[in-house]
């Protein structure tokens, strides 16, 4: 007899509610995919299984930037470097200094709490507690899942695609027929003792330490909590290991001449950690992908397993949401040979660092001095140095295209530019297949939301924060309370200026690198008023913009247009005594952007405007008269009204002009009341 089954169908059956899982899961719900996520452990199991966690600048803007949580960036700790050690002898790699990257800090049970609450907070299916759970059908068009849920349902969860994110031990992999999956893998002789203590940090940054007693991780966790390794037996016994033994066999590892001192304190947490490098190949069976530690593990040592896992995210997830939105398989088809290639960089560099600092089991004096002449090479080398910082904080690939090259603010520096502004995106998208929506398709969304702001016959002179057509605006645009800072606490570390410190020639562009810029040269002029008409006197005025090419100078944008080597792009000024600014550049170009396919941006001068404090700061942009990117530009036309939109275009001031020599233009800042200029909503500050 047939059992009775609850048969759910969706697009997307996903097996695995870890990191990888949930936020695959995550990422195709914002794309309205349908998808069901079976998970054998409970949450509480997950969110209490205390791992360590380095994230790559890719993985931190995955959860920071598509709608997961922002905590990643207020309570992780960002590091810039690391430090190698010797025999007691520092070495610092400096990632900023080699890569102009960071890694942050942030562990792997947190990421895993923001993005279950981000799967629940959206209405997401995750079913939890799990058993009895198969995959069939996964070479046919309907793979599905079996199971029974905690209270004891049993379901037939039938999908288009299916995604093993079950981890090293899953059911998944082994659904692949052994004639046609290849595991390779390596065991290692030794493991990791690790440790979690209640103590201060016992250094700013992780140390990796090598000595003749073996190898130690001193990491942290926050504040307060600590967690640290040694190298042990993989046979080791936790139980055989009291505090004072464990701080001594620590200590003595990291021992050296210049004094380095344990921060001590309880040990609250011990485990055992044997690892080994695993891959399996291929990572696709029938319609069934693997991701995450289900399709390969690496040790700890290069801190790329969950980074690894969110890779493997940022190639799947487009080529499903392809495949479901115009049917294109070539991403899925591809998505296996993508994944692998990073995959094996990274576990090419996993083992490397570890058999650097490792000592194996009965190693001869030539393997430890030929480590020591390695560790030489690395670490006093800029090109070694450098090998080395790339692969720790991940090699810059372009999977993600829309995303990867974003700079990360602080949270400090957060509350001094807030504004949603595409200035420092990488404004290039390589690839016609990364952007998904046509401009037509956004035309159709700007014109059906301009008819509803008409019939509903109210003002709106400010933008919109959650403008659908402008995407990363629904990513980006503040969901919480205004933070309130203290304008004198603020004023304690913010910079001061002073009309000293602004020299008249920084007003003009053209003269500021030694040589004459390509394109034209242009004068803005205008005034600073007040809702009244009064000038605003002694206000520091800053701009930026493009080149005549529509190029930032900014490592960020890499999209094909020329540099000019003789145009920085940045000017500033005080206002006069009639609130009158003046500046003398070239006239920016358009520049493509990541919104949608074939996207461009209106040229437009960023604008910004300090107060009396730095709490006061304000940010716009100036547009030129008759630009026919004005219809199509998402950012402009998120600001509904027409008559505020038009308060940031600039007029023709033929008066202002020079002979033979530059145009003008005249745009006047409105600060307050019916006619202010638009500027970043206040609540936003």
């Amino acid at each position: 007899m047939l059992e009775e089954r609850t048969i759910i169908d969706t697009q997307v059956a996903i097996v695995g509610a870890g990191p990888a899982g949930l936020m695959l899961s995550h990422l195709l719900h914002r794309a309205g995919i349908d998808n069901v996520v079976v998970e054998k452990r409970s949450h509480d199991e997950i969110a209490n299984t205390h791992r360590a966690g380095i994230l790559e600048a890719g993985t931190v803007q995955m959860l920071a930037e598509t709608g997961v949580d922002g905590r990643v960036l207020s309570h992780g700790h960002e590091h810039e470097g690391t430090v190698l050690r010797f025999e007691g002898e520092s070495r610092r790699i400096d990632f900023q200094k080699l890569v102009g990257q960071s890694v942050w800090l942030y562990p792997q049970n947190e990421v895993f709490v923001d993005l279950a609450a981000a799967r629940e907070r959206d209405g997401g299916d995750v079913r939890w507690e799990v058993t009895d759970t198969e995959v069939r059908d996964l070479t046919t068009e309907q793979p599905t899942v079996l199971c029974t849920t905690k209270e004891g349902e049993k379901l037939e969860i039938r999908s288009r695609l299916l995604v093993g994110a079950d981890g090293s031990k899953g059911i998944c992999k082994r659904q692949i027929p052994q004639d046609v999956r290849t595991d390779n893998f390596i065991e290692y002789p030794f493991a990791w003792f690790g440790i979690l203590c209640e103590a201060p940090p016992s250094a700013p940054e992780l140390i990796y330490a090598n000595s003749q007693y073996g190898f130690a991780l001193i990491s942290q966790r926050s504040d307060t909590v600590q967690r640290m390794y040694f190298q042990c037996d993989p046979n080791e016994n936790v139980d055989d290991w009291d505090d004072e033994r464990i701080w001594t066999e620590l200590q003595r590892r990291i021992d050296g001449p210049d004094g380095l001192q344990l921060q001590r304190g309880p040990i609250f947490d011990k485990t055992v950690l044997p690892f080994r490098s695993y891959v399996c190949e291929p990572l696709r069976y029938g319609n069934m992908f693997l991701v995450g530690d289900a399709g390969h593990t690496v040790p700890p040592t290069g801190a790329k397993g969950l980074n690894l896992a969110f890779c493997d995210v940022r190639v799947l997830a487009p080529a499903i949401i392809e495949f479901f939105g115009s049917g294109d398989e070539r991403g899925l088809a591809g998505y296996s040979a993508k994944a692998l290639d990073r995959i094996w960089k990274a576990q090419n560099f996993s083992y490397w660092v570890t058999n650097l600092m490792h000592i194996q089991p009965g190693e001869n004096p030539f393997n430890m001095k030929r480590r020591r002449g390695e560790f030489e090479t690395v670490t006093n080398s800029t090109y070694g140095s450098g090998y080395f910082a790339e692969s720790y904080t991940g090699w810059q690939d372009r999977t993600w295209a829309h995303r990867t090259q974003t700079p990360i603010h602080s949270p400090k520096e957060m509350i001094m530019t807030t504004e949603n502004d595409d200035t420092f995106d990488p404004p290039y998208v390589k690839d016609a297949d990364d952007a998904a929506d046509t401009q037509n398709q956004l035309n159709d969304e700007m014109a059906a939301i301009s008819k509803q702001y008409e019939k509903a016959g109210t003002e709106e002179t400010q933008p919109r924060l959650d403008y659908a057509p402008y995407r990363s605006s629904i990513l980006r645009h503040p969901t919480k309370d205004p933070r309130h800072a203290d304008p004198e606490t603020i004023e304690l570390y913010a910079p001061a200026f002073g009309q000293r410190d602004v020299h008249a020639l920084e007003s003009d562009l053209t003269i500021q690198d030694g040589g004459e810029p390509i394109g034209e040269r242009i004068r803005i002029s205008g005034r600073i008023l007040d809702g009244d008409g009064r000038p605003v006197r002694n206000q520091l005025v800053e701009i930026w913009q493009a080149n005549a090419a529509g190029r930032y100078i900014h490592k960020r944008d890499q999209h094909p247009a020329p540099i000019d080597p003789n145009f920085t792009g940045v000017g500033r000024c005080l206002t006069g005594d009639d609130g009158s600014y003046s500046f003398i550049t070239i006239k920016p170009g358009p520049y493509p952007w990541k919104n949608h396919l074939n996207a461009w941006r209106p040229a437009h001068v960023h604008f910004s405007l300090f107060g009396t404090d730095f709490t006061q700061r304000m940010i716009t942009q100036m547009y030129f008269p008759g630009d026919p990117l004005f219809a199509l530009d998402p950012i402009y036309q998120s600001i509904v009204d027409p008559k505020a939109r038009e308060r940031l275009v600039a007029d023709y001031d033929h008066d202002i002009s020079e002979h033979e020599w530059l145009l003008g233009y005249r745009w006047d800042i409105v600060l307050s009341g019916s006619n202010r200029t638009w500027t970043e909503d206040d609540s936003n500050v």
